[in-house]
């Protein structure tokens, strides 16, 4: 059958400057590293929430993280 997916894409440009690391955690077992990400999900049977968790680090190891709550539907 004919897979079905979502595609999202992520951003970080609020958290902007020189030497940051990003890492993404997309709350289905994989991850990204990157100001942009994109990432597809698989197409649940039901609405979920998923919250998406990204953590910004400099050169002198100091880490700021946000959450985001995102909702994916079957019907997308």
């Amino acid at each position: 059958g004919q897979q079905c997916s979502i595609h999202c894409l992520f951003e970080a440009w609020q958290s902007t400057g020189t030497g940051l690391n990003y890492y993404w955690d997309f709350a289905d077992g994989s991850i990204g590293t990157g100001i942009f990400v994109q990432h597809e999900y698989a197409r649940p049977a039901a609405l979920r929430e998923m919250t998406v968790v990204l953590t910004v680090s400099d050169a002198f190891g100091r880490t700021s993280t946000k959450a985001r709550a995102l909702y994916i539907g079957p019907d997308y």
